[in-house]
């Protein structure tokens, strides 16, 4: 019916009407023969008469009939290649490709791959290789000599990509090796690095990714050293202050939008290693914040700027702690949002503020429903890394909060099987290891805090963490031993798992697991304290004394947070030293303030204690 007038298509739909093939699809409707009248959709009455029908045609035909769809469709999406009919132009184009002219084979590329590229951002991986795969068969097929350079360059590295995103890391690599003979520019050399750093990163081969972004970094011209010492650190931490003060932070929320390609290709590349710096080399992590905030400053606000000033907020608090400005730079990161159209890095900043800003300032609670809203973002926009960040956090906070242990366990494991088959050993590590803790809660042991099981085996993990020097997930490990050697009343192994767990504390500096490790280590200190000498009990004194000095600054900023921790452990450092009263009153008032707050383990501790 294809290039007929309204009238012609009207009689031809009645009589197919009339022989019972077809039926209106929005149910009884009569037929409007009247070329002026408006659209009206019909369908087959069965699926067996559409492919009947199909199957009387011969291929020649059915590409024929593809290709006019597709033609037809391609001229109603105008010049919007992003229209919701662009998977229905892409497949009728592919199904249609031995009828396809020379004049067509560019549309049909085209549209392959933006197709693939909407089909990655909303997360729909294998249709994204599927759509990206058949129009570089068609390349192939219709002889690279024909296209320019870029076309054929974007193609090797989309389709890079989504193979790596799909698991089909040595297909990446053999892609992103033959594109390197189509890289014209120094933003071409610069996705090349990108690709390769998305794929090993996937594969969780964390310092392979730095090194990778390092080199791409060093052909735009910037140079890190690659283990910056404190010194360095806290130099380069006061020069970014004083821009930002020189700047102001009102001044810096009206920059306007970065539009230097160069610029903000790097700015990309750098943003893809944050995750992996902070839990492995921490210093050069702060290198990185601080040249995203000068690059920022001098060239205008890129997708990952909101992210570097959040960032630095975090990095403030951990410094100077100070609370109030981090939280200042926080809301400037996420303010700066505003200028950007599109969300390519918005779960990354929600997952960074609610992980680092916003606990030392607002509820738990209200920072659990924001994890959860990252993790969605994260989803929508195809955003893995931070997925899996999001969940993986969120399930902690859950736990903390006294959220019931069954239903932890499926939440986390509905959320694993949604992001492994992206994101390879790191997920199944972060995600097992939290359904090994919630499990040994809930099955008796002998050895609660040995996390091993059909689910996760410590000595492994651990092996495998210490070779990629990742501290974060090693502290997080042993900060889930030491919470269940605590509540499980194994005060000597609690005391064995701490002095391990001391060296990696760094990992999680800034972030709430850093005030939960200070909480257990407090606690368990003074478990052990009349089994260590004189000497011991002195250094346990000033530690615990140290961290209650801490805990009353954050209680004083999020009281609801961290009151009743701090109370918990004032009780318990009167009671090992023989106040009875006081111990008593403290108590009392930690129970009051959990029973309050809703935090109903810590709640059940305190009784217990």
């Amino acid at each position: 019916m294809i290039n007929n007038d309204n009238k012609a298509i009207g009689i031809n739909l009645e009589k197919a009407k009339q022989e019972s093939l077809i039926i209106p699809a929005e149910g009884k409707a009569k037929l409007q023969l009247d070329p002026t009248s408006t659209t009206r959709h019909f369908r087959f009455i069965h699926d067996k008469i559409q492919s009947g029908i199909y199957e009387l045609m011969s291929p020649v035909e059915q590409a024929n009939i593809h290709k006019k769809i597709g033609l037809e469709i391609e001229s109603g999406l105008g010049e919007n290649t992003q229209h919701e009919n662009i998977y229905e132009l892409a497949t009728h184009l592919n199904k249609g490709k031995k009828a396809l002219e020379n004049k067509d084979v560019k549309l049909a590329l085209n549209a392959n791959l933006e197709a693939s590229k909407k089909a990655k951002t909303s997360g729909a991986l294998i249709p994204a290789y599927r759509f990206c795969n058949w129009g570089f068969k068609l390349l192939q097929e219709t002889g690279f000599e024909r296209f320019n350079q870029e076309l054929i360059f974007e193609y090797h590295t989309e389709l890079a990509e989504v193979a790596a995103l799909n698991g089909n890391h040595q297909e990446m690599e053999e892609l992103l090796e033959e594109s390197k003979s189509h890289a014209i520019t120094l933003l071409n050399k610069i996705r090349i690095h990108e690709t390769r750093t998305l794929s090993l990163i996937a594969q969780n081969r964390q310092q392979d990714a730095i090194d990778e972004t390092l080199a791409l970094l060093e052909i735009a011209g910037i140079h890190f050293p690659k283990q910056p010492g404190s010194l360095k650190l806290l130099l380069e931490f006061f020069k970014t202050k004083r821009k930002i003060k020189k700047v102001s932070l009102n001044n810096i929320a009206d920059l306007p939008p970065m539009n230097n390609p160069v610029q903000l290709a790097v700015m990309r590349s750098m943003a893809q290693t944050i995750s992996v710096l902070f839990r492995t080399n921490p210093n050069l992590f702060a290198l990185v914040v601080f040249k995203l905030i000068d690059i920022t400053l001098k060239h205008g606000v890129a997708p990952i700027s909101p992210v570097s000033f959040i960032t630095f907020g975090l990095l403030t608090n951990v410094i100077f702690k100070d609370i109030p400005r981090a939280y200042e730079l926080g809301q400037l990161g996420m303010k700066l949002f505003e200028k950007i159209s599109g969300r390519e890095h918005y779960a990354q900043a929600f997952y960074i503020f609610n992980v680092g800003i916003s606990p030392w300032k607002e509820p738990l609670k209200t920072t659990n429903k924001h994890l959860q809203d990252a993790y969605k973002i994260a989803e929508e926009t195809g955003d893995y890394e931070y997925m899996m960040s999001a969940a993986a956090a969120g399930a902690h906070y859950y736990f903390r909060a006294g959220h019931e242990l069954k239903t932890l366990i499926g939440r986390t494991t509905v959320q694993k099987k949604s992001i492994s088959d992206v994101y390879e050993k790191i997920s199944a590590s972060q995600f097992d290891v939290l359904l090994q803790l919630f499990t040994n809660f809930v099955i008796p042991s002998d050895k609660p805090e040995t996390l091993k099981g059909e689910i996760y085996n410590e000595d492994e993990m651990i092996a495998y963490h210490e070779k990629e020097q990742d501290d974060t997930s090693l502290l997080m490990i042993y900060l889930d031993k030491l919470t269940l050697a605590y509540y499980f009343n194994r005060y000597s192994q609690a005391y064995s798992i701490l002095k391990k767990a001391d060296k990696y504390k760094k990992g999680v500096a800034g972030l709430l697991m850093f005030a939960n490790f200070r909480f257990f280590e407090s606690l368990t200190l003074l478990a052990n304290y009349h089994q260590v000498s004189k000497k011991q009990q002195k250094q346990i004194r000033k530690r615990v004394n140290k961290n209650i000095r801490q805990f009353q600054i954050w209680a004083k900023h999020a009281p609801i947070n961290f009151k009743g921790q701090l109370k918990l452990i004032k009780a318990e450092e009167q009671s090992i030293l023989g106040k009875g009263i006081e111990a008593i009153k403290l108590y009392e008032e930690a129970i009051e303030l959990y029973k309050e707050n809703g935090f109903i383990h810590e709640e059940a501790l305190a009784n217990e204690l």
